[in-house]
């Protein structure tokens, strides 16, 4: 389940809804649905989010731990 925090938000999101997609009735559904989102992440979206996250490192190191949200 960690990989759902290193995720983009739009990514999260994205994978929230395709997961309340069938309106799993109890949580067991719900719990197989993710299961079954998260395998579904390609590598390709996983090398973006990557990519991604180490930029917004790098912006807070750049910024010394400061707000960096006017570089992006």
């Amino acid at each position: 389940m960690f990989l759902v925090f290193l995720l983009a938000d739009s990514d999260r999101n994205h994978l929230k809804g395709r997961a309340y997609m069938n309106k799993p009735r109890t949580l067991d559904e719900l719990r197989e649905n993710i299961r079954c989102e998260i395998q579904a992440v390609t590598p390709g979206v996983l090398a973006d989010n990557f990519r991604n996250m180490q930029r917004l490192v790098q912006l807070c190191i750049k910024a010394q731990g400061e707000h960096f949200q006017h570089l992006l």
